[in-house]
């Protein structure tokens, strides 16, 4: 699965020096095309949400189909919850 052609003496030396390692082509080639073709032939899929009060599902297209009103209003909408939720949270921890 691993590129069989990596080196790992200097990829064990660059993370011992900078605590991080830049692994380019880490994969096989076989492998690599594999993933390649399975994600090309993934059906389409729905972004899921909660705004209004209720759970909702749109199409990457139905997305781009909103006026840029449309979308600020619906991320307004969403990170306000979600702002919430995060002050929500942290009050109840700070009081344990």
């Amino acid at each position: 699965m691993l590129n069989p052609e990596l080196d790992v003496a200097a990829l064990k030396q660059e993370y011992a020096n900078d605590r991080r390692a830049l692994i380019d082509n880490i994969l096989s080639p076989a492998i690599a095309e594999e993933i390649h073709s399975a994600l090309a032939e993934l059906r389409s899929y729905d972004l899921l949400f909660f705004i209004e009060g209720a759970n909702r599902a749109a199409t990457p297209a139905q997305l781009d189909a909103l006026t840029n009103d449309q979308r600020q209003q619906m991320y307004q909408q969403i990170y306000q919850l979600v702002a919430f939720h995060t002050i929500t949270t942290v009050k109840k921890a700070d009081a344990i």
